[in-house]
């Protein structure tokens, strides 16, 4: 199977092209300036989108490409944009750029699972490959990334103009979380609260640890509106990673848990799911009045079912499942 199949030829699969090579010359152009001490700053992606926003009509590649360079010329002298100008007239091999995006995203993930995870994480990671990329049009406004369990490949379909550059711009976050939410974990279906929720957040711990404040503030632009579905359990999944001083324990137990899926029984996984939403739900919210006793027993029971086995890297679902269910008693459950 080929590394990139462009499954049509319609406006937004060729915009997106055209959003992947300019998001490249905008990256390269920052780098290059580094040394002059030009800062980026949101103001240069507000500029560039500004003029990715003037192509209209349904144009070539190269006509699109040629409108931007037109577009670009009134801010001759900016050296970011001088060097965007400059590479968008000269040959562009999109393809490649798409598979070296790509291995950018499997080996971001594959960081992250080595440094974040445990012996069970270890073994799965070394059945995560680079995927195929599949790419179709759609009529949606919004991108769409998923994983195809089946054709085992990732599927993009651009969406529309508005914000297809930005989306380009974080391309190897998007796919990244393909393939740490969704090829990474041992089950034969997504759980979407885990997979889009808990998963994503710790996705987003690892990205503030890495990237720049700004490429935070654009990562939370883009996907903030794909957020909302699992936007609870996102929230749950952030307010379980910070349980931990070293924010290590949740992290390798999501890590461990996802990675022995298949090994666990569902019923006890899906339990636990249950459970750790209820909780939060119970405690998560302390603006204007101090913590319970109950609520103090809750964390207290959490910290230690969570960090207590992180040492040996070995948590016992079932076992957590019963710890947690003993002081959730106390709230009157069953």
């Amino acid at each position: 199977m080929p590394d990139v199949t462009w499954v049509d030829d319609a406006k937004p699969v060729r915009l997106f092209q055209v959003g992947v090579r300019l998001s490249a010359h905008f990256y390269d152009a920052m780098a290059k300036t580094a040394s002059a001490k030009v800062g980026r700053s949101p103001s240069h992606i507000e500029e560039l989108n500004k003029r990715w926003l003037m192509l209209s009509g349904d144009q070539t590649i190269p006509e699109y490409e040629e409108t931007l360079q037109k577009e670009l010329f009134p801010l001759a002298g900016e050296a970011v944009f001088d060097h965007i100008r400059a590479e968008l007239a000269k040959p562009f091999p999109y393809d490649q750029k798409l598979v070296q995006i790509n291995r950018a995203a499997l080996d971001a993930a594959r960081r992250c699972i080595k440094s974040w995870g445990g012996a069970k994480a270890e073994r799965r990671l070394k059945q995560l490959k680079l995927l195929p990329l599949h790419l179709e049009s759609i009529d949606d406004k919004h991108t769409q990334f998923s994983f195809e369990r089946t054709e085992n490949r990732i599927l993009v379909r651009p969406g529309l103009p508005e914000i297809l550059l930005r989306e380009c711009m974080i391309l190897e976050f998007s796919l990244f979380h393909e393939y740490l939410s969704h090829a990474f974990p041992a089950w034969s279906k997504d759980v979407e609260p885990i997979s889009e929720g808990w998963l994503f957040a710790l996705e987003f711990e690892w990205f503030e640890s890495q990237y720049t404040p700004d490429d935070i503030d654009l990562l939370t632009t883009v996907w903030h509106r794909r957020l909302e579905p699992e936007r609870r359990s996102f929230w749950v999944g952030r307010w379980l990673l910070n349980r931990c001083k070293s924010r290590e324990c949740v992290a390798k137990f999501l890590l461990e848990w996802v990675a022995d899926w298949n090994a666990i029984k569902e019923d006890d996984s899906l339990d636990l799911l249950s459970q750790l939403l209820g909780m939060r739900a119970k405690t998560g919210h302390r603006l204007g009045r101090k913590l319970s006793p109950k609520q103090l027993k809750i964390l207290e029971m959490l910290d230690k079912t969570f960090c207590g086995p992180c040492a040996k890297g070995a948590w016992n679902i079932a076992y957590i499942k019963d710890e947690l269910e003993s002081v959730l008693h106390l709230y009157g459950r069953r």
